[in-house]
């Protein structure tokens, strides 16, 4: 083996760890964000386990984080009243920085 192919496969290990670490980061920030837009909803126990399944599940729709902050700006406000979207985009930013300090020490 040469040092560029040496070189490249570092490179493509370094980006598969990346990616899969990016996956499961966004997992666990929707997760979080779900769980904590639950507990707005009144939902508990296993209620609650569903709605961030479902949460989950509407990320891989489509492409961006539209799709989960849609969702949920949907379902709060079928329960009534207003939605702070700019709110729930703040909130989700701040569980993706809670979702990578747990992956981190996993």
């Amino acid at each position: 083996m040469t040092m560029f192919d040496d070189r490249l496969k570092a490179e493509l290990s370094k980006f598969q760890h990346d990616m899969e670490f990016a996956f499961r980061v966004r997992l666990r920030r929707n997760r979080l964000f779900a769980l904590k837009v639950a507990e707005q909803l009144g939902l508990t126990g296993d209620a609650a386990l569903d709605y961030a399944k479902a949460v989950v599940m509407a990320d891989f729709s489509q492409v961006g984080d539209d799709p989960v902050l849609r969702k949920v700006e949907d379902d709060l406000r079928k329960r009534g009243g207003e939605v702070d979207v700019v709110g729930l985009e703040r909130e989700l930013a701040k569980m993706k920085e809670e979702a990578e300090e747990q992956v981190m020490t996993e």
